[in-house]
Parts: structure tokens; sequence; C-alpha cells
């Protein structure tokens, strides 16, 4: 299996568990392997699936720890855009300073 992800330009793999058996295979294929926690490995996945809901129009509310990151250059730029054109601009205010003697 992993000759065959090598084959195909596959170079590492992000994964939370992998047995001694596949970590051998791995490496006589050249393949990084990258064991990455339960949360983060969870995120990763799910942020590729979320992309893929939020491009049909599926509104994505991330809750119980998930880091939602999306992919989706359309709704990026749309979201600061938004943020933009409704933040007002801050005025920037000197304090002046004395010097003490």
């Amino acid at each position: 299996m992993y000759q065959a992800l090598a084959t195909a330009g596959v170079g590492t793999i992000v994964g939370m568990h992998q047995t001694e058996k596949h970590r051998e295979s791995a490496q006589a294929a050249r393949i990084n392997v990258v064991i990455a926690g339960h949360m983060s490995s969870d995120s990763l996945g799910m942020n590729l699936f979320l992309d893929e809901l939020e491009k049909r129009g599926v509104e994505i509310v991330p809750v119980s720890g998930l880091i939602r990151v999306s992919r989706n250059k359309t709704k990026r730029s749309n979201r600061s855009k938004s943020k933009a054109s409704s933040t007002p601009r801050k005025k920037s205010v000197k304090k002046s300073v004395r010097k003490r003697r």
C-alpha cells in the first residue's frame, strides 16, 4: 500500500496511530509519517470535509474543540471584506508624557 502511495506522489502521511509494521512499510517506501494528536488530526480531516460542505452553501459552526480553517478562497475573501467595511477605524490617540526632573 505505501509503495503505491509513494508511486502516486504521496510523500507524507499525517495520522493518529500507526503499527510498527506500517511504520516500517512507510519507511521502506520513503514516505514520511507524522503522528499527530487526536484533536489536531480530527481538525485536519474535518476541515477538508467541511470545506466541501461549505462550497455547497452549508453554514459551518465549529464546536467541541474543532479548530475551523476554511480553505475556500471566496468564503475567506467575503469574510475579510465584510469585517473591513463594518468595523469603524479607531482614531489613534497620543498620550502626552511629562518628563520628570
